[in-house]
């Protein structure tokens, strides 16, 4: 009898486990989610507002802000991991270099101010721990702003002066024989957004953006271009 009470309890207890997981996992990928699709509108309205088009315009879904913000926020992640790597293996490297059965240096005492400092802190341990714990949680809200919000803010302006400098031209041909000329860099369901670059040096591009309609276009003609294969 005991037996199957005892088998009973850890049966619940294997139960209520796992529906602890199950909630914590959604809330993960709920907030990274949320993250990752934060990060790519920000991204993207920079981007287009840097070039004078209006996103709201252009009708993107959720998915697409999704998947920009991902890889911005996946290649930092992995840049610092990289980085934090990097120093490990420095430091086994260094350590294989030492002398073999090097022994480590004995322990030296205190000195009576920094004795005097760790007696007092475990006398403070619980304010101590309050300020570690706002502290935390303040550095991960700082540190998700500035990769949610910050950067990408600054990659999609650098993206859209990329794109006004060195954007290719096209011809817009109409059934009316009319043409228009830009570097086409945004369509919405009527309209078509035209870049005209009208100067670009080192140092600044300027340029302005017109809307042309959809309807009566005949064709889009791009310049003749001659790629080389890789030897």
């Amino acid at each position: 009898m005991n037996e199957g009470l005892i088998g009973e309890d850890a049966g619940a207890g294997r139960s209520r486990y796992r529906k602890f997981i199950r909630i914590e996992a959604a809330l993960l990928i709920a907030g990274t989610l949320g993250a990752f699709t934060m990060s790519g509108y920000v991204h993207l309205e920079k981007y287009y507002q840097t070039l004078n088009v209006s996103i709201d315009r252009l009708n993107f879904g959720a998915q697409k802000y999704a998947i920009y913000g991902g890889a911005s926020i996946v290649t930092w992640i992995a840049a610092v991991l990289f980085g934090i790597a990097a120093a490990l293996l420095i430091a086994v490297m260094l350590a294989l270099l030492e002398r073999p059965g090097k022994q480590s240096p004995a322990p030296q005492s205190l000195p009576s101010w920094m004795a005097r400092f760790v007696t007092r802190a475990s006398e403070l341990s619980t304010p101590l721990k309050i300020t570690a714990a706002a502290l935390a949680i303040a550095s991960f809200a700082l540190i998700s702003w500035y990769l949610t919000m910050t950067i990408p803010s600054q990659v999609g302006r650098k993206a859209a002066l990329s794109t006004a400098a060195k954007c290719r031209e096209r011809t817009v041909i109409y059934k009316n024989l009319d043409r228009i000329q830009g570097c086409q860099i945004a369509e919405s369901d009527d309209m078509l957004f035209l870049l005209k670059r009208s100067h670009v040096d080192e140092s600044s591009v300027t340029f302005h953006t017109i809307e042309v309609p959809k309807e009566g276009l005949l064709r889009i003609e791009t310049q003749e271009e001659e790629l080389r294969f890789d030897s």
